[in-house]
Protein backbone atom coordinates (compact mmCIF):
# COMPACT_ATOMS: atom_id res chain seq x y z
CA UNK A 1 0.00 0.00 0.00
CA UNK A 2 2.88 2.32 0.79
CA UNK A 3 4.38 1.72 -2.68
CA UNK A 4 1.01 2.42 -4.33
CA UNK A 5 0.61 5.64 -2.36
CA UNK A 6 4.07 6.83 -3.41
CA UNK A 7 3.27 5.94 -7.03
CA UNK A 8 0.05 7.97 -7.00
CA UNK A 9 1.88 10.84 -5.32
CA UNK A 10 4.49 10.87 -8.11
CA UNK A 11 1.82 10.76 -10.81
CA UNK A 12 -0.04 13.58 -9.09
CA UNK A 13 3.11 15.71 -8.94
CA UNK A 14 3.82 15.21 -12.66
CA UNK A 15 0.21 16.01 -13.51
CA UNK A 16 0.38 19.13 -11.38
CA UNK A 17 3.56 20.22 -13.18
CA UNK A 18 1.90 19.84 -16.57
CA UNK A 19 -1.17 21.83 -15.54
CA UNK A 20 0.37 24.67 -13.57
CA UNK A 21 3.63 25.49 -15.34
CA UNK A 22 2.46 27.18 -18.56
CA UNK A 23 -0.37 29.15 -20.12
CA UNK A 24 -0.79 29.49 -23.90
CA UNK A 25 -1.37 33.19 -24.51
CA UNK A 26 -1.44 32.73 -28.30
CA UNK A 27 -2.00 29.46 -30.17
CA UNK A 28 -2.23 29.08 -33.98
CA UNK A 29 -2.90 25.69 -35.56
CA UNK A 30 -2.21 25.29 -39.30
CA UNK A 31 -3.42 22.09 -40.99
CA UNK A 32 -1.97 21.32 -44.43
CA UNK A 33 -4.29 19.08 -46.51
CA UNK A 34 -2.47 19.43 -49.83
CA UNK A 35 -0.92 15.94 -49.76
CA UNK A 36 -1.96 12.34 -49.12
CA UNK A 37 -1.03 12.80 -45.46
CA UNK A 38 -1.77 15.54 -42.93
CA UNK A 39 0.80 18.11 -41.82
CA UNK A 40 0.09 20.15 -38.72
CA UNK A 41 2.05 23.13 -37.44
CA UNK A 42 1.28 24.45 -33.97
CA UNK A 43 2.68 27.94 -33.36
CA UNK A 44 2.61 28.63 -29.64
CA UNK A 45 3.45 31.62 -27.46
CA UNK A 46 3.40 30.57 -23.80
CA UNK A 47 4.05 32.24 -20.47
CA UNK A 48 5.57 30.57 -17.43
CA UNK A 49 2.92 30.87 -14.72
CA UNK A 50 4.91 28.97 -12.13
CA UNK A 51 7.17 30.25 -9.39
CA UNK A 52 10.39 28.71 -10.75
CA UNK A 53 12.22 28.72 -14.12
CA UNK A 54 10.92 26.02 -16.49
CA UNK A 55 12.61 24.45 -19.52
CA UNK A 56 10.20 21.62 -20.37
CA UNK A 57 6.93 21.97 -22.26
CA UNK A 58 4.52 19.01 -22.55
CA UNK A 59 2.84 19.07 -25.93
CA UNK A 60 -0.33 16.97 -25.75
CA UNK A 61 -1.37 14.75 -28.67
CA UNK A 62 -4.74 12.96 -28.81
CA UNK A 63 -4.24 9.25 -28.28
CA UNK A 64 -6.14 8.29 -31.44
CA UNK A 65 -3.56 10.22 -33.48
CA UNK A 66 -0.34 9.29 -31.68
CA UNK A 67 0.05 5.90 -33.39
CA UNK A 68 -0.08 7.54 -36.82
CA UNK A 69 2.60 10.22 -36.36
CA UNK A 70 5.33 9.68 -38.95
CA UNK A 71 7.65 12.24 -37.39
CA UNK A 72 7.58 15.41 -35.34
CA UNK A 73 9.96 18.20 -34.51
CA UNK A 74 10.05 21.46 -32.62
CA UNK A 75 11.84 24.72 -33.39
CA UNK A 76 12.18 28.05 -31.70
CA UNK A 77 10.57 31.08 -33.24
CA UNK A 78 13.52 33.48 -32.89
CA UNK A 79 15.40 34.99 -35.82
CA UNK A 80 18.10 32.28 -35.80
CA UNK A 81 15.48 29.49 -36.15
CA UNK A 82 17.29 27.23 -33.69
CA UNK A 83 15.71 23.81 -33.41
CA UNK A 84 14.58 22.54 -30.02
CA UNK A 85 15.15 18.82 -29.35
CA UNK A 86 11.86 17.00 -29.08
CA UNK A 87 11.35 13.63 -27.40
CA UNK A 88 8.09 11.80 -26.85
CA UNK A 89 6.89 9.11 -24.50
CA UNK A 90 3.56 7.51 -23.70
CA UNK A 91 1.87 8.98 -20.62
CA UNK A 92 -1.79 8.06 -20.31
CA UNK A 93 -3.11 11.20 -18.64
CA UNK A 94 -6.47 12.46 -19.87
CA UNK A 95 -6.32 9.88 -22.68
CA UNK A 96 -3.44 11.57 -24.49
CA UNK A 97 0.30 11.27 -25.07
CA UNK A 98 2.94 13.95 -24.67
CA UNK A 99 5.86 15.09 -26.75
CA UNK A 100 8.33 16.42 -24.23
CA UNK A 101 9.99 19.57 -25.57
CA UNK A 102 13.23 20.72 -24.02
CA UNK A 103 13.49 24.48 -24.49
CA UNK A 104 16.97 25.86 -25.27
CA UNK A 105 17.17 27.64 -21.89
CA UNK A 106 15.05 27.91 -18.72
CA UNK A 107 12.22 30.44 -18.92
CA UNK A 108 11.90 32.64 -15.85
CA UNK A 109 8.52 33.07 -14.09
CA UNK A 110 6.18 35.50 -15.90
CA UNK A 111 8.45 35.34 -18.98
CA UNK A 112 7.30 34.29 -22.44
CA UNK A 113 8.64 31.92 -25.07
CA UNK A 114 7.60 31.30 -28.69
CA UNK A 115 8.13 28.04 -30.59
CA UNK A 116 6.49 25.79 -33.16
CA UNK A 117 5.67 22.09 -33.14
CA UNK A 118 5.24 20.29 -36.48
CA UNK A 119 3.56 16.92 -36.88
CA UNK A 120 3.22 14.70 -39.93
CA UNK A 121 0.28 12.33 -39.51
CA UNK A 122 -0.62 9.41 -41.79
CA UNK A 123 -3.76 7.31 -42.21
CA UNK A 124 -6.06 10.26 -41.52
CA UNK A 125 -7.57 10.75 -44.99
CA UNK A 126 -10.37 8.62 -46.41
CA UNK A 127 -12.42 8.90 -49.61
CA UNK A 128 -16.01 10.02 -49.09
CA UNK A 129 -17.85 8.00 -50.26
CA UNK A 130 -15.54 4.99 -50.38
CA UNK A 131 -16.72 3.86 -53.83
CA UNK A 132 -17.49 5.79 -56.99
CA UNK A 133 -17.73 5.42 -60.75
CA UNK A 134 -15.02 6.25 -63.29
CA UNK A 135 -15.03 9.99 -63.91
CA UNK A 136 -16.67 11.00 -60.62
CA UNK A 137 -15.03 13.75 -58.59
CA UNK A 138 -13.47 12.40 -55.40
CA UNK A 139 -14.05 13.93 -51.97
CA UNK A 140 -11.88 13.32 -48.92
CA UNK A 141 -12.89 13.32 -45.26
CA UNK A 142 -10.47 14.21 -42.47
CA UNK A 143 -11.08 14.33 -38.73
CA UNK A 144 -9.20 16.75 -36.50
CA UNK A 145 -9.61 18.66 -33.26
CA UNK A 146 -11.33 22.00 -33.83
CA UNK A 147 -10.22 23.58 -30.54
CA UNK A 148 -6.68 23.53 -29.08
CA UNK A 149 -5.97 20.17 -27.46
CA UNK A 150 -3.34 21.24 -24.95
CA UNK A 151 -2.20 20.32 -21.47
CA UNK A 152 -2.41 24.00 -20.55
CA UNK A 153 -5.15 26.65 -20.67
CA UNK A 154 -5.27 28.75 -23.85
CA UNK A 155 -6.30 32.42 -23.99
CA UNK A 156 -6.21 33.15 -27.76
CA UNK A 157 -6.60 30.62 -30.58
CA UNK A 158 -6.85 30.47 -34.37
CA UNK A 159 -7.04 27.53 -36.79
CA UNK A 160 -6.33 27.58 -40.53
CA UNK A 161 -6.46 24.94 -43.26
CA UNK A 162 -4.21 24.97 -46.33
CA UNK A 163 -4.65 23.16 -49.66
CA UNK A 164 -8.36 22.96 -50.53
CA UNK A 165 -10.19 26.25 -50.99
CA UNK A 166 -13.29 25.12 -49.10
CA UNK A 167 -14.79 22.31 -47.06
CA UNK A 168 -17.96 21.40 -45.21
CA UNK A 169 -18.59 19.70 -41.91
CA UNK A 170 -20.23 16.30 -41.71
CA UNK A 171 -22.04 15.09 -38.64
CA UNK A 172 -20.42 12.20 -36.77
CA UNK A 173 -22.18 9.91 -34.33
CA UNK A 174 -21.80 11.10 -30.76
CA UNK A 175 -20.05 14.37 -31.66
CA UNK A 176 -21.44 17.67 -30.40
CA UNK A 177 -20.47 21.18 -31.44
CA UNK A 178 -20.54 23.63 -28.54
CA UNK A 179 -18.72 26.44 -30.35
CA UNK A 180 -20.93 27.36 -33.30
CA UNK A 181 -18.02 28.51 -35.45
CA UNK A 182 -18.51 28.86 -39.19
CA UNK A 183 -16.13 28.04 -42.02
CA UNK A 184 -15.01 30.91 -44.21
CA UNK A 185 -12.54 31.17 -47.13
CA UNK A 186 -8.98 32.36 -46.66
CA UNK A 187 -6.12 32.91 -49.08
CA UNK A 188 -4.84 29.44 -50.03
CA UNK A 189 -7.42 27.63 -47.91
CA UNK A 190 -10.13 28.24 -45.32
CA UNK A 191 -10.52 28.90 -41.61
CA UNK A 192 -12.98 28.99 -38.73
CA UNK A 193 -14.25 32.32 -37.39
CA UNK A 194 -13.06 31.59 -33.87
CA UNK A 195 -14.76 33.74 -31.26
CA UNK A 196 -12.80 35.53 -28.56
CA UNK A 197 -12.83 32.95 -25.83
CA UNK A 198 -10.44 30.98 -23.66
CA UNK A 199 -10.07 27.20 -23.63
CA UNK A 200 -9.58 24.80 -20.77
CA UNK A 201 -6.89 22.12 -20.90
CA UNK A 202 -7.68 18.98 -22.94
CA UNK A 203 -10.61 20.47 -24.80
CA UNK A 204 -12.13 17.70 -26.92
CA UNK A 205 -13.77 18.97 -30.12
CA UNK A 206 -13.48 16.42 -32.97
CA UNK A 207 -14.74 17.62 -36.32
CA UNK A 208 -14.95 15.84 -39.68
CA UNK A 209 -14.43 17.94 -42.78
CA UNK A 210 -15.12 16.92 -46.38
CA UNK A 211 -13.23 18.60 -49.20
CA UNK A 212 -12.59 17.98 -52.88
CA UNK A 213 -9.34 16.24 -53.82
CA UNK A 214 -9.56 14.47 -57.15
CA UNK A 215 -6.11 12.90 -56.85
CA UNK A 216 -4.75 9.50 -55.80
CA UNK A 217 -3.73 8.60 -52.27
CA UNK A 218 -0.53 6.65 -53.06
CA UNK A 219 0.49 4.12 -50.45
CA UNK A 220 3.52 1.80 -50.41
CA UNK A 221 2.88 -1.27 -48.31
CA UNK A 222 6.47 -2.44 -48.58
CA UNK A 223 9.64 -0.94 -50.08
CA UNK A 224 12.91 -2.86 -50.33
CA UNK A 225 15.70 -0.47 -51.27
CA UNK A 226 19.00 -2.23 -52.13
CA UNK A 227 22.28 -0.37 -52.61
CA UNK A 228 25.33 -2.21 -54.02
CA UNK A 229 28.72 -0.53 -53.53
CA UNK A 230 31.46 -1.19 -56.11
CA UNK A 231 34.60 0.92 -55.50
CA UNK A 232 36.39 -0.91 -58.32
CA UNK A 233 33.87 0.36 -60.89
CA UNK A 234 33.03 3.54 -58.92
CA UNK A 235 29.32 2.67 -59.05
CA UNK A 236 26.45 2.69 -56.61
CA UNK A 237 23.71 0.44 -57.97
CA UNK A 238 20.24 1.24 -56.62
CA UNK A 239 17.35 -1.19 -56.91
CA UNK A 240 13.94 -0.52 -55.36
CA UNK A 241 11.20 -3.13 -55.05
CA UNK A 242 7.72 -1.68 -54.53
CA UNK A 243 4.47 -3.12 -53.28
CA UNK A 244 2.48 -0.10 -54.47
CA UNK A 245 -1.16 0.60 -53.66
CA UNK A 246 -3.77 3.36 -53.71
CA UNK A 247 -6.05 4.35 -50.82
CA UNK A 248 -8.30 6.49 -53.00
CA UNK A 249 -11.94 5.72 -53.80
CA UNK A 250 -12.62 2.22 -55.09
CA UNK A 251 -14.58 1.51 -58.25
CA UNK A 252 -18.25 0.98 -57.58
CA UNK A 253 -18.31 -1.57 -60.40
CA UNK A 254 -15.72 -3.44 -62.47
CA UNK A 255 -13.11 -1.64 -64.57
CA UNK A 256 -14.09 -0.93 -68.17
CA UNK A 257 -11.22 -0.12 -70.52
CA UNK A 258 -13.68 1.24 -73.08
CA UNK A 259 -15.29 3.56 -70.51
CA UNK A 260 -11.83 4.72 -69.41
CA UNK A 261 -10.81 5.56 -72.99
CA UNK A 262 -14.13 7.13 -74.00
CA UNK A 263 -13.94 9.56 -71.09
CA UNK A 264 -10.25 10.26 -71.90
CA UNK A 265 -9.37 9.73 -68.29
CA UNK A 266 -5.66 9.32 -69.03
CA UNK A 267 -5.52 13.06 -69.81
CA UNK A 268 -7.50 14.18 -66.74
CA UNK A 269 -6.82 14.28 -63.04
CA UNK A 270 -8.49 11.37 -61.28
CA UNK A 271 -8.09 9.21 -58.15
CA UNK A 272 -6.39 6.53 -60.27
CA UNK A 273 -2.59 6.36 -60.52
CA UNK A 274 -1.50 6.50 -64.16
CA UNK A 275 2.13 7.57 -63.68
CA UNK A 276 4.66 7.57 -60.82
CA UNK A 277 7.24 10.37 -60.62
CA UNK A 278 10.66 9.91 -59.04
CA UNK A 279 12.44 13.27 -58.56
CA UNK A 280 16.14 12.93 -59.40
CA UNK A 281 18.90 14.61 -57.43
CA UNK A 282 20.42 17.59 -59.17
CA UNK A 283 24.12 17.34 -59.95
CA UNK A 284 24.19 13.55 -59.48
CA UNK A 285 24.78 11.36 -62.53
CA UNK A 286 22.24 8.62 -63.20
CA UNK A 287 22.38 5.94 -65.89
CA UNK A 288 21.29 2.38 -66.75
CA UNK A 289 17.66 2.98 -65.71
CA UNK A 290 15.33 -0.03 -65.87
CA UNK A 291 11.72 -0.71 -64.91
CA UNK A 292 10.27 -4.23 -64.51
CA UNK A 293 7.23 -5.83 -62.95
CA UNK A 294 6.01 -9.39 -62.36
CA UNK A 295 5.37 -9.83 -66.10
CA UNK A 296 8.76 -8.62 -67.30
CA UNK A 297 10.42 -5.49 -68.63
CA UNK A 298 8.23 -2.37 -68.93
CA UNK A 299 9.26 0.12 -71.61
CA UNK A 300 6.99 2.99 -70.52
CA UNK A 301 9.53 5.04 -68.57
CA UNK A 302 11.37 8.25 -69.38
CA UNK A 303 13.48 10.97 -67.81
CA UNK A 304 12.04 14.47 -68.22
CA UNK A 305 12.90 17.71 -66.41
CA UNK A 306 14.94 15.98 -63.73
CA UNK A 307 12.18 13.45 -63.08
CA UNK A 308 12.06 9.74 -63.74
CA UNK A 309 8.50 8.99 -64.85
CA UNK A 310 7.24 5.42 -65.02
CA UNK A 311 3.83 4.35 -66.27
CA UNK A 312 2.26 1.11 -64.96
CA UNK A 313 0.65 -1.34 -67.36
CA UNK A 314 -2.80 -0.34 -66.03
CA UNK A 315 -4.29 2.52 -63.97
CA UNK A 316 -4.10 1.79 -60.24
CA UNK A 317 -7.52 2.45 -58.69
CA UNK A 318 -8.45 2.47 -55.03
CA UNK A 319 -7.43 -0.74 -53.23
CA UNK A 320 -5.59 -1.98 -56.34
CA UNK A 321 -1.98 -3.18 -56.02
CA UNK A 322 1.00 -3.07 -58.37
CA UNK A 323 4.35 -4.76 -57.74
CA UNK A 324 7.31 -3.41 -59.66
CA UNK A 325 11.07 -2.89 -59.53
CA UNK A 326 12.96 0.19 -60.64
CA UNK A 327 16.72 0.60 -60.66
CA UNK A 328 19.58 2.81 -61.82
CA UNK A 329 23.28 3.46 -61.28
CA UNK A 330 25.09 6.42 -59.69
CA UNK A 331 28.73 7.31 -59.36
CA UNK A 332 29.85 6.02 -55.99
CA UNK A 333 32.13 9.04 -55.54
CA UNK A 334 29.06 11.31 -55.42
CA UNK A 335 28.07 9.74 -52.09
CA UNK A 336 31.31 8.33 -50.64
CA UNK A 337 34.21 10.04 -48.88
CA UNK A 338 37.32 8.96 -47.02
CA UNK A 339 37.51 9.31 -43.26
CA UNK A 340 39.77 12.22 -42.33
CA UNK A 341 41.63 10.17 -39.70
CA UNK A 342 41.99 6.82 -41.46
CA UNK A 343 42.23 6.49 -45.25
CA UNK A 344 41.17 2.84 -45.06
CA UNK A 345 37.81 3.86 -43.61
CA UNK A 346 34.99 5.29 -45.74
CA UNK A 347 31.73 7.08 -45.00
CA UNK A 348 28.72 6.66 -47.27
CA UNK A 349 25.79 9.10 -47.04
CA UNK A 350 22.65 8.34 -49.02
CA UNK A 351 19.00 9.47 -48.84
CA UNK A 352 16.78 7.39 -46.60
CA UNK A 353 14.29 6.86 -49.43
CA UNK A 354 14.44 7.60 -53.14
CA UNK A 355 10.83 8.60 -52.97
CA UNK A 356 8.17 9.24 -55.53
CA UNK A 357 6.16 12.42 -54.97
CA UNK A 358 3.38 12.46 -52.36
CA UNK A 359 3.39 8.94 -50.95
CA UNK A 360 3.19 7.18 -47.57
CA UNK A 361 5.36 4.15 -46.77
CA UNK A 362 4.08 1.52 -44.37
CA UNK A 363 7.35 -0.46 -44.23
CA UNK A 364 10.80 0.36 -45.61
CA UNK A 365 13.81 -1.95 -45.68
CA UNK A 366 17.08 -0.25 -46.63
CA UNK A 367 19.98 -2.62 -47.36
CA UNK A 368 23.65 -1.84 -48.04
CA UNK A 369 25.81 -4.44 -49.78
CA UNK A 370 29.44 -3.66 -48.94
CA UNK A 371 32.32 -4.57 -51.27
CA UNK A 372 33.76 -8.05 -50.85
CA UNK A 373 36.24 -8.00 -47.97
CA UNK A 374 34.94 -4.76 -46.44
CA UNK A 375 34.39 -4.60 -42.67
CA UNK A 376 31.28 -2.91 -41.29
CA UNK A 377 31.96 -0.31 -38.56
CA UNK A 378 28.78 1.61 -37.81
CA UNK A 379 25.56 3.06 -39.19
CA UNK A 380 23.83 6.32 -38.30
CA UNK A 381 20.12 6.86 -38.81
CA UNK A 382 18.28 10.18 -38.36
CA UNK A 383 15.31 8.34 -36.86
CA UNK A 384 15.31 7.05 -33.31
CA UNK A 385 14.95 3.36 -32.42
CA UNK A 386 16.09 2.14 -35.84
CA UNK A 387 16.63 -1.61 -36.02
CA UNK A 388 19.42 -3.00 -38.17
CA UNK A 389 20.86 -6.43 -38.86
CA UNK A 390 24.05 -7.77 -40.43
CA UNK A 391 24.30 -10.83 -42.69
CA UNK A 392 26.52 -12.29 -45.40
CA UNK A 393 25.45 -12.51 -49.06
CA UNK A 394 27.22 -14.13 -52.01
CA UNK A 395 27.18 -12.55 -55.45
CA UNK A 396 28.90 -13.11 -58.79
CA UNK A 397 32.48 -14.47 -58.59
CA UNK A 398 32.40 -14.44 -54.79
CA UNK A 399 34.59 -17.51 -54.46
CA UNK A 400 36.89 -16.45 -51.62
CA UNK A 401 34.53 -14.25 -49.61
CA UNK A 402 31.09 -12.69 -49.38
CA UNK A 403 29.44 -9.28 -49.21
CA UNK A 404 28.43 -7.88 -45.84
CA UNK A 405 24.78 -6.86 -45.94
CA UNK A 406 23.59 -4.17 -43.51
CA UNK A 407 19.80 -3.84 -43.33
CA UNK A 408 17.81 -1.09 -41.61
CA UNK A 409 14.05 -1.31 -41.08
CA UNK A 410 11.62 1.58 -40.76
CA UNK A 411 7.86 1.99 -40.45
CA UNK A 412 5.37 4.74 -41.22
CA UNK A 413 7.46 7.09 -43.37
CA UNK A 414 6.45 9.84 -45.79
CA UNK A 415 8.07 11.25 -48.89
CA UNK A 416 9.13 14.38 -46.99
CA UNK A 417 11.96 12.28 -45.53
CA UNK A 418 13.56 11.69 -48.94
CA UNK A 419 16.27 14.29 -48.26
CA UNK A 420 17.17 12.86 -44.85
CA UNK A 421 20.53 11.07 -45.00
CA UNK A 422 21.61 7.70 -43.60
CA UNK A 423 25.32 7.33 -42.87
CA UNK A 424 27.30 4.10 -43.16
CA UNK A 425 30.94 3.68 -42.13
CA UNK A 426 33.09 0.73 -43.17
CA UNK A 427 36.74 -0.31 -43.52
CA UNK A 428 38.14 -1.35 -46.90
CA UNK A 429 41.90 -1.86 -47.13
CA UNK A 430 44.09 -1.98 -50.23
CA UNK A 431 44.70 -5.67 -49.57
CA UNK A 432 40.95 -6.35 -49.62
CA UNK A 433 40.65 -4.29 -52.81
CA UNK A 434 43.36 -6.33 -54.59
CA UNK A 435 42.47 -9.74 -53.18
CA UNK A 436 39.70 -10.58 -55.62
CA UNK A 437 41.47 -9.64 -58.89
CA UNK A 438 44.65 -11.39 -57.69
CA UNK A 439 42.71 -14.54 -56.82
CA UNK A 440 40.87 -14.44 -60.14
CA UNK A 441 44.17 -13.86 -62.02
CA UNK A 442 45.86 -16.73 -60.18
CA UNK A 443 42.89 -18.99 -60.89
CA UNK A 444 43.05 -18.18 -64.60
CA UNK A 445 46.84 -18.70 -64.58
CA UNK A 446 46.47 -22.09 -62.89
CA UNK A 447 43.77 -23.07 -65.40
CA UNK A 448 45.94 -22.04 -68.37
CA UNK A 449 49.01 -23.84 -66.99
CA UNK A 450 46.92 -26.91 -66.29
CA UNK A 451 45.58 -26.85 -69.83
CA UNK A 452 49.06 -26.48 -71.30
CA UNK A 453 50.33 -29.29 -69.08
CA UNK A 454 47.53 -31.58 -70.14
CA UNK A 455 48.18 -30.88 -73.83
CA UNK A 456 51.82 -31.96 -73.38
CA UNK A 457 50.82 -35.37 -72.12
CA UNK A 458 51.06 -38.04 -74.82
CA UNK A 459 48.14 -40.35 -74.45
CA UNK A 460 48.67 -42.16 -77.76
CA UNK A 461 49.21 -45.93 -77.85
CA UNK A 462 52.73 -46.85 -79.07
CA UNK A 463 53.33 -49.97 -81.09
Amino acid sequence: MKFISILFLLIGSVFGEIINTWENIDYVKVVDLSKSFVKERHIIKAINTGNEPASTYYFAVPKNVSDSIAFSFASTMDASKNEVPMDSYIDEIEGGVYSVIQLPFPIAPKSRVSFAVSLVITNQLEPFPRKQAIGDIQNIVVTTNKAPYSAYPTKSYKIRFQGPSSAKEVKTIGATDSFGWELKPLDGGFTYDVKDESFAPYTESPVSLVYERNLPLPYVKDLRRDLWLSPRLNTLQVEEHYDYSNKAAELISGFSRADWMNKRMSTKSSPAITAIHFPLYKGVEIKDIYFTDLVGNVSTSLVMENNLIIKPRFPIFGNWNYNFTVGWTHKLSDFLREDAEDKDEYILEVPLIGGSTDVVYEKVELSFYLPEGAEFISVESPLANTDYSISEVYSYLDIFGSHTKVTLKFENLVVDLRNVKVGLKYRYTLAAYLRKPIYIGLSILVAVLSYLGITKIDLSLSK
